[in-house]
């Protein structure tokens, strides 16, 4: 029998073969675990666990990618990128004295909305994919109230300093940096940012996730602002359409491999 540790408290699993769920027998904890039995895999798993106990969300994000690289259809890799989303620890629940989850990061996007539970959920035996969704159910509240209790704040002011121009003229970096944070604070999500690099030099910027739940970068550069924000527009279209192509794609390929077996 292979060894993995617990996700909420790191005791040891037994996996038992062609089994998807098991309880921990030191936490009580009763959890998803991988499906196929590969030492590799099984390691990569080891290693993104500890990260993610250490709250190391994105260090074991990449490693959840790694491990969908090699093994896409394993759904516990997919709900790997679902908790280091949402910055999930478990944590002792006094009350009850179970492991409970906790947020240390938050979202607009419900996690039932979230691509990558979606790839958990489609790529889950139904005994695993009800464990995830019982488990998705539970972070969802604690991100409703997170979202509620932030929308009661008062707006505030963000107050940037930093000095335009060096002596000879030029911009500095303090400058970019600044433009670039007060880009990032207004705009809005989904819409890319315009960045003046100099007075005849600007960059369109857009950031989505793409089919496999894995942020990638896309430019265009024009002399004017106008110019590179046409084009902006015009890219994030193409973009938007493509990874819906490459999504639908994936979808067909799970369906056609279930239908299969």
């Amino acid at each position: 029998m292979a060894i993995i540790k617990c996700k909420m408290c790191g005791g040891d699993l037994e996996l038992i073969p062609d089994s998807t769920v098991c309880e921990c027998e030191y936490c009580g904890t009763r959890q998803t675990v991988p499906s196929a039995d590969s030492e590799k895999m099984l390691s990569l798993f080891h290693r993104a666990g500890k990260l993610l106990r250490a709250c190391e969300f994105d260090k074991a994000y990449g490693i959840y990618e790694s491990i969908i690289n090699e093994f896409p259809d394993e759904a516990e890799a997919y709900w790997g990128l679902v908790l280091c989303k949402f910055g999930i620890e478990y944590v002792d629940d006094p009350a009850s004295g179970k492991k409970v989850p906790t947020c240390h990061r938050s979202s607009f996007e419900s996690i039932f909305e979230d691509e990558n539970f979606e790839q958990a959920c489609e790529n889950a035996d139904a005994i695993a994919r009800r464990v995830y969704r019982e488990e998705a159910k539970a972070i969802e509240e604690l991100r409703k109230g997170i979202i509620e209790v932030s929308s009661k704040e008062e707006p505030y002011d963000i107050f940037i300093s930093y000095k335009e121009l060096t002596d000879d003229g030029d911009r500095t970096l303090d400058s970019v940096i600044a433009q670039d944070i007060y880009t990032e604070l207004t705009n809005k999500s989904g819409t890319g940012g315009i960045y003046e690099i100099n007075d005849h030099l600007f960059e369109g910027r857009y950031t989505p996730t793409n089919a496999r739940g894995k942020r990638e970068v896309h430019t265009v550069y024009s002399k004017t602002k106008e110019e590179c924000e046409a084009m902006l527009e015009q890219m994030i279209t193409e973009v938007r359409a493509k990874i819906k192509a490459e999504k639908q794609q994936m979808k067909q390929k799970a369906s056609a491999l279930s239908a299969s077996l």
